[in-house]
Parts: structure tokens; sequence; C-alpha cells
């Protein structure tokens, strides 16, 4: 298993594909971005959310999970942690995939290769 920052805003494509070509578990660390606010809060969401009948968290999280990748979401609140986990009963379009994808914003994040987290 290999934890690195993933989120819309930071997809690290690159990293997750050669995870997947080495039979490497990618966990995305960090979700929803750094405290989530800014992610949960991206327009382009709610449309896709409104689309399923679900939260904005809940579609950041199933993009995640189409993805091939462990989603590490960070909450304390037993309904949030519910909410969390009722993912896997809806698929995202292709089309709302790369919506979301093309949230990306190159140059964001913490570097795995230099910094911790």
């Amino acid at each position: 298993m290999n934890q690195i920052q993933i989120n819309p805003f930071v997809p690290r494509d690159e990293e997750a594909a050669y995870n997947t070509r080495h039979g490497i578990v990618t966990e995305s660390w960090s979700p929803f971005g750094g405290d989530g606010a800014e992610v949960l809060d991206a327009p382009e969401l709610a449309p896709i959310a409104a689309a399923h009948e679900r939260t904005v968290g809940q579609v950041v999280l199933r993009w995640h999970v189409q993805r091939g990748l462990v989603p590490l979401p960070k909450t304390s609140n037993p309904a949030r942690m519910a909410e969390n986990a009722a993912v896997f009963d809806f698929e995202l379009t292709a089309d709302e995939m790369a919506a979301i994808s093309a949230l990306a914003r190159p140059g964001t994040g913490v570097d795995p290769d230099r910094e911790g987290h």
C-alpha cells in the first residue's frame, strides 16, 4: 500500500497508475483536499451529486473508488461515517468521472517525494 495525497484537485494519475502496474494499492490521503471545504465547495460537483441524490462528499469518495483507490476520509461524526460508507450502490458515468478529474490543479498538493504527510 502506498498512501499519497489524492483528491479531485490533486489526482496524481501517474502515481496511481504506477502503483497499479506494480500491484500496489493506492490509499488516498486527504481525499477531500486539505480541510475538505475547497473541494466540497467546487460548483461543478453539486449537479453530479444532485443527479445521484447524494452528497458532494459521497460523489468525491465514489470518484476515488471508481479509480481503484482506497480513500481515507477522516471524521469522528457517526452520521458522516455512515454517509462516507454509502458509496457502493451507485456509479458515476464516464462523463461525470471526467468532469471531476478536470478539476485538477497542476502543481498543487504535497510532493510525496520531498515532503512527509
